[in-house]
């Protein structure tokens, strides 16, 4: 649904329709659904337009976006702008993979594309945005990813000892990747108990949420159930099941309460 390989400006339309869609989808049951924007990524510029425009006019307060959208890393300097008004004008960021562009004709046999290459391709991004001193810039993004980080969670020791014996990487990331990880968001979605555990001693605490990656076949059939039979702290589990979203979103509306002097608009709405 992201369409970046069309035009910009009729992705821009699309994605005008989709998001027109979305807000008044919401608007029905606002008290149970919160929705994300989509954006003609392939044109950053197009892209920060319409940041503002589903921000201030439908009131959307995330977006949603491809691991390399329009066959740029997250480091690439034309994508900065994108991030710094997400920053400002406080829109989260929701990454799923989009279509992989390496390794070619090797991703067609036994369907390896969904099953191992979308996680390479979100630790990927996750390593752009570290690396290329994303987060270092920018330490108010608040930027979460899909099937609970890629393969980050087994990596991380290996972010952390490649970063310490290569130095150079501490130009742009002053700090271990650890740091870092500890400002990111993921989703459950890990088909395994083990796994699940790793993920929620990996993040930050609050950090990890439900995810179904619903309707594809290739998320969970019962999402809450694979939740629940992790073995997690039960103050843990409550807090992935709905708790860790809930209070960050509520946190959010009453800082927008602050900002706009109780009438719900944000001083980052109004710049």
């Amino acid at each position: 649904m992201f369409c970046y390989w069309a035009e910009a400006k009729a992705a821009r339309a699309w994605a005008r329709m989709q998001n027109e869609n979305i807000a008044a989808l919401c608007a029905t049951h606002p008290d149970r659904l919160v929705g994300l924007a989509t954006l003609p990524m392939q044109d950053p510029g197009l892209a920060v337009e319409e940041l503002r425009w589903v921000r201030e006019q439908l009131g959307l307060r995330a977006v949603e976006i491809g691991t390399f959208p329009g066959n740029r890393d997250f480091d690439d300097p034309i994508l900065f702008a994108f991030f710094e008004a997400c920053t400002a004008l406080d829109v989260a960021v929701f990454v799923h993979p989009a279509m992989p562009v390496a390794a070619g004709d090797r991703l067609a046999r036994y369907d390896v594309r969904e099953i191992a290459h979308y996680p390479l391709e979100t630790t990927i991004a996750i390593a752009a945005l570290i690396f290329g001193g994303v987060l270092e810039r920018l330490p108010r993004l608040r930027i979460g990813f899909a099937h609970a980080g890629g393969t980050l969670p087994f990596l991380l020791g290996r972010f952390d000892h490649g970063w310490a014996v290569r130095t150079h990487l501490h130009e742009t990331a002053p700090r271990p990747p650890a740091e870092y990880v500890r400002r990111l968001y993921v989703d459950s979605l890990t088909h395994s108990a083990a796994t699940l555990r790793l993920v929620v001693e990996t993040m930050a605490p609050g950090a990890v949420m439900m995810g179904s990656d619903y309707p594809l076949n290739m998320g969970a059939a019962d999402p809450v159930g694979a939740v629940s039979v992790a073995g997690l702290d039960a103050m843990v589990e409550a807090g992935v099941l709905g708790g860790n979203a809930v209070s960050r979103y509520l946190s959010r509306s009453r800082q927008e309460d602050l900002d706009g002097d109780g009438d719900g608009s944000s001083s980052a709405s109004r710049e």
